[in-house]
């Protein structure tokens, strides 16, 4: 697992958002791929740029492990647009929901 933590410019000591990717394989992905467990910025540093500058290490960070494809589950586009736009706007499509059992 990798995670990139963001950090506020005024007090270094304050995280203000996070991204987690971890490999995981399957046979329809044709082997390891990457998840994206969690995302999350803190509410007064979202619309900022924060997001796009997370996505980025992510997305550098897939590169180098030469991941072709970064998978995250993501809220209904009803519920949620403005998740939904953002995942898009940096590259990801829409592939159908997933379903979880808890344990």
């Amino acid at each position: 697992m990798k995670s990139f933590l963001a950090y506020d410019k005024e007090d270094p000591s304050v995280p203000i958002g996070i991204i987690t990717l971890s490999s995981t394989y399957a046979i329809y992905n044709l082997g390891e791929f990457g998840t994206m467990a969690e995302f999350y910025a803190v509410p007064e540093y979202r619309s900022k740029g924060l997001g796009n500058v997370l996505m980025e290490e992510a997305k550098k960070f897939c590169a180098a492990r030469k991941w072709k494809k970064l998978e995250v589950g993501a809220p209904t586009e009803k519920n949620w647009p403005r998740t939904i736009a953002f995942y898009q706007n940096n590259g990801f499509n829409k592939k159908g929901p997933k379903l979880r059992l808890d344990m």
